[in-house]
């Protein structure tokens, strides 16, 4: 049975009957067109297993993603697709339940340190006013704050206010090369996520201060620990004595 066909059994009777024959036309329509459309992209992966998508890309920084049924796409997902990655910020439904999701543009590979001495990298996305609007996706540095998407997992739900970030590097009055630097000043884990699978870190950045005593400008790393913890063995209860500068980066935490 081809599509018209179906079209003309599932439009017949009532009109309650038409109504909900629409919609389920809609759906079987959606189904059977979009493995044959332009927008089928059959190499996509999602957080980095394959998973074809019908993707449409919008703007240079946005993508449109249309779910397949019973497709799993979470807000906070990551998309490779186009050559480029990108995250979910938005899952919605529409009227005939076909299920859309939002992907914008990772821009900036976030490089930081939880009180150890592992690196942790995260690609997110760092926008401003104009993100949304511009041609040009390398990500723009000091003009004031930013908007800032993460996925949230066991790394970055530590992510704390005041906590630093290298968002590129630059080179002082004296010709030496620094970072430039960006703060937390404020984070949301809740509001994005609004069903069950969702995990989405909505972070303000505004610009911080570079410090020569503790960034590391090759590992492009704010507050850089060299080395882990020491442990107290002194047979009681097993704490660790924070270095110097774990003490530097832990201050904001204990104000």
């Amino acid at each position: 049975m081809d599509i018209w066909e179906m079209q003309r059994r599932l439009l017949g009777g009532s009109i309650r009957g038409k109504q909900n024959n629409a919609k389920r036309f809609a759906i079987n329509s959606l189904t059977a067109i979009e493995r044959n459309s332009a927008a089928y992209q059959a190499d996509a992966m999602r957080n980095g297993e394959p998973q074809p998508m019908l993707i449409v890309r919008m703007k240079p920084t946005e993508c449109k993603i249309t779910l397949f049924q019973d497709m799993q796409l979470f807000v906070g997902d990551y998309v490779d697709c186009f050559d480029d990655r990108w995250l979910v910020t938005e899952v919605f439904t529409d009227e005939n339940t076909n299920r859309f999701a939002l992907g914008l543009l990772c821009n900036h590979l976030f490089r930081f340190q939880n009180a150890m001495t592992e690196i942790i990298e995260r690609w997110g996305v760092v926008l401003d006013s104009n993100y949304l609007n511009q041609t040009d996706n390398r990500l723009p540095l000091e003009t004031g704050w930013y908007q800032a998407f993460l996925p949230l997992d066991d790394k970055t739900k530590r992510i704390f206010i005041d906590k630093r970030f290298a968002l590129g590097k630059a080179f002082n009055k004296r010709g030496e090369q620094i970072l430039s630097v960006m703060k937390v000043v404020w984070l949301d884990s809740t509001t994005a996520n609004l069903s069950e699978g969702d995990s989405l870190l909505k972070l303000r950045l505004e610009i911080g201060v570079f410090n020569p005593q503790t960034d590391n400008v090759d590992e492009m790393v704010c507050d850089y620990i060299t080395s882990p913890p020491d442990t107290n063995d002194n047979g009681s209860d097993g704490e660790t004595t924070p270095t110097a500068q774990q003490k530097l980066s832990w201050r904001s935490q204990i104000k």
